[in-house]
């Protein structure tokens, strides 16, 4: 196993989270065509990988992206 710096450590965790908030994007402008800018400015805020992951797996089955909204709200 190859030895991983803590920057390659922090580059692949930003990678990770920059995937995830795109991901997220992607799904909500397929299912609702348009995403809100201030929407969007909040999911690329967020941070933490595992709420990210959730989002991520929410977005596919929302309702509405005002339910989307809330659920980042709450």
């Amino acid at each position: 196993m190859p030895y991983v710096t803590s920057i390659e450590r922090l580059g692949i965790q930003t990678g990770r989270l920059t995937s995830c908030q795109k991901h997220i994007i992607d799904i909500l402008e397929i299912r609702f065509e348009v995403v809100p800018s201030p929407l969007r400015e909040t999911i690329n805020k967020l941070e933490d990988i595992n709420q990210l992951e959730n989002l991520l797996k929410q977005a596919v089955t929302i309702a509405s992206l005002a339910d989307f909204q809330q659920l980042i709200n709450s």
